[in-house]
């Protein structure tokens, strides 16, 4: 199966960059994909900020225009964790300009107000900590137990996260827990997601207990949306599995595009 003139936007999750889809995105271009994998605002290369630039609207501003810019007729969004985030927050924006969007390990922020709060003071201690001691918190998120691996992560991979976290902006990453962490951006209820006219498919590990609920939660939300839980799999699926991650995503490509060939 070839996919030729089919392409897809990689979108990295928090404290990364372009680069740790290194892997993937080669299996997808075995496959005939044409891939993007930009670095979001306040990451890698894209580190210059002007002021409040992490705050949700102008994340989304940057993501549409990227996407715009690109002018591909057959794309489709992959998104990770942070990147998941932002893609969903820009999915009215980017309906007419995207076929569907794949969801790895994300979610529609935090309803209840207790919570929101109760995350946000967690999510000031740790952007304290980037600023004042940004080896120690380096060395935190590589044993966040949400992020525990399963599946062993191939040591290629593993390293170059390393070196990834290792280059990245301080005051970049405590902002991005600031301004556009769980608890900064807007919850997005049902409603939204109700009249969504493009398909979504909602990726999580099985043993990443509160994504997978999310993910099956969020499925439930529009006849349109699929879910998949990953079996024996952490929160990090494309890179503690990536030949299943690319496989599942070639799929849903796949019939995404029998139905919209069907349709036309």
């Amino acid at each position: 199966m070839s996919f030729s003139g089919i392409s897809i936007v990689l979108l990295h999750g928090f404290f990364q960059d372009s680069r740790v889809f290194e892997s993937v995105k080669n299996r997808f271009i075995s496959l005939g994909f044409t891939v993007y994998t930009p670095d979001l605002l306040g990451f890698g290369t894209n580190n210059k900020l002007e002021n409040d630039s992490l705050l949700t609207q102008n994340q989304l501003s940057w993501l549409v225009d990227y996407i715009l810019s690109l002018k591909d007729e057959k794309l489709f969004i992959c998104a990770y964790s942070m990147g998941a985030r932002l893609a969903l927050q820009a999915m009215k924006e980017l309906q007419n300009n995207v076929l569907g969007f794949v969801i790895e390990s994300g979610t529609n922020g935090i309803e209840n107000d207790i919570e929101r709060k109760k995350r946000a003071k967690n999510d000031t201690r740790l952007a304290n900590m980037a600023r004042s001691d940004f080896k120690g918190f380096q060395d935190y998120w590589m044993n966040h137990p949400t992020l525990t691996p399963i599946q062993p992560i191939c040591f290629d991979d593993l390293l170059r996260l390393k070196i990834i976290q290792s280059e990245q902006n301080s005051e970049n990453v405590a902002l991005s827990l600031e301004q556009f962490g769980t608890a900064a951006m807007p919850y997005l209820n049902q409603t939204y997601f109700e009249n969504s006219p493009k398909p979504v498919l909602f990726l999580a590990g099985e043993n990443d207990k509160k994504f997978s609920s999310k993910a099956n939660e969020l499925a439930t939300y529009n006849s349109r949306f699929q879910v998949n839980i990953i079996e024996r799999c952490g929160h990090r699926i494309h890179l503690e599995k990536p030949t299943v991650y690319v496989d599942i995503v070639s799929q849903f490509i796949n019939s995404v595009l029998k139905s919209t060939s069907r349709i036309d």
